[in-house]
């Protein structure tokens, strides 16, 4: 398959642009993986890139940890951007800094791995986006939520029409409010909650669901005004896939206590069912309704299969479980049945938890840095989420947000 695991080649040294707490938790992330070592770290204050370094090590097995070089250390991340002897830079800056950064370092022979929205405007992503494709360099924007399995799962039944077409999907995302006076807050940093947060889900839309053909959003702001832009947010999308349209409503809400729990879930709303898929990053799936006959044990094959500890080589493997699944259910492509006639269906409900939330963050965000490792290292290999996935999801992100104002 197209995105199969491909050898890595030598290690390769990558600096972190950014210091904030993400950028802590990336550096632990990617720790543990072989294919690469951390060279460099910018950051504002030096408590903050010693705690990026702190993170990294640790998590970093001594087998690997000894063949380190001791990080380098800067202040701007246009410094580092035009340093030497970095093959990749990670940018997890504030998203209006991510173009300048980007440019600077694609500008000086260096791979890219973009935290998303990748830039505050498609057309600055898409310009990127060229620059990198004229020198040879891979750009990717980090959209984890594609690798997950089941992400992967919905993405295969929809595709194979298991339960009929979907006519009809909801998003809600309630989570906990970011601090007052930090840059989520203010639009000429972040562009807004769609354009910051939103195109996780739009990148998960677009791929379950098809192409948007239009759109209206809308915000709600706060009754004290404290910020640029509205803590809660909407946009109902129609997508458009071969002849078929359908609406999914998306909803974000900044809004809850940190004594609350955040509230994350799809359900999509399909011929002979539905599917539930509830965390921000998904933990749990539920499949409810009635499959063709001929289907019934592919599809418990497919959900027997997935994958509920957080393993790298795991979710490679159930990536081509799931694209068979899918490709199978486009090939039999059946039509309705005539009025009356009896369809041969039998009922499925099944319920998958996964295990360990912060683990499998930690396995997609992993899984999405060696797609850019292979990306790298082979220029034909497609990643999973290209960049030019981003660019549709940001124009649609910006595209909502413009009809707020």
């Amino acid at each position: 398959m197209s995105n199969a695991p491909k050898e890595i080649g030598k290690p390769l040294r990558i600096g972190i642009a950014g210091a904030g707490a993400f950028a802590a938790f990336l550096a632990e992330s990617l720790a543990p993986l072989a294919v690469c070592r951390l060279a460099a770290i910018a950051g504002r204050t030096p408590a903050k890139r010693e705690a990026v370094r702190q993170a990294w090590q640790s998590r970093r097995p001594a087998e690997l940890a000894a063949a380190d070089p001791d990080p380098r250390f800067f202040v701007d991340a246009m410094d580092l951007a035009i340093a030497p002897d970095i093959d990749a830079l990670l940018v997890v800056t504030p998203p209006h800094l991510h173009t300048t950064v980007a440019e600077a370092a694609i500008t000086s022979g260096k791979n890219v791995l973009l935290e998303k929205p990748g830039a505050l405007r498609a057309a600055d992503l898409e310009r990127l986006a060229a620059l990198a494709r004229g020198r040879g360099i891979a750009l990717l924007v980090n959209l984890v939520m594609p690798h997950s399995p089941l992400v992967q799962a919905v993405q295969a039944l929809l595709a194979a029409e298991a339960l009929g077409p979907a006519d009809a999907a909801t998003m809600h995302n309630q989570v906990h409010r970011v601090k007052d006076g930090h840059w989520f807050w203010d639009a000429e940093q972040s562009g807004g909650i769609l354009i910051e947060h939103g195109v996780h889900f739009f990148e998960v839309s677009r791929r379950w669901f098809g192409e948007p053909v239009s759109w209206q959003a809308g915000g709600a702001w706060d009754v004290l005004g404290r910020a640029s832009i509205p803590p809660r947010v909407w946009a109902t999308v129609v997508h458009e896939a071969g002849s078929t349209r359908l609406p999914v409503h998306h909803y974000h809400g900044f809004v809850r206590s940190h004594e609350t729990p955040e509230d994350t879930g799809w359900q999509i709303l399909c011929r002979y069912g539905r599917i539930r898929v509830e965390g921000w990053v998904p933990e749990r799936l539920e499949v409810e309704g009635a499959v063709p006959a001929s289907m019934a044990e592919a599809v418990d094959r497919l959900l027997e299969a997935i994958p509920v500890h957080p393993a790298i080589d795991a979710l490679s493997r159930f990536r081509d479980l799931a694209e068979a699944l899918a490709e199978a259910g486009a090939a039999s492509d059946q039509p309705e049945p005539a009025l009356g006639a009896a369809e041969a269906r039998v009922p499925v409900r099944r319920v998958v938890a996964l295990r360990d939330r912060q683990g499998w963050y930690t396995a997609l965000i992993q899984a999405r840095f060696l797609d850019l490792a292979a990306t790298i290292h082979h220029p034909s290999h497609r990643p999973l989420v290209t960049v030019d996935d981003a660019i549709r999801d940001l124009r649609l992100a910006e595209s909502c947000t413009h009809q707020m104002k």
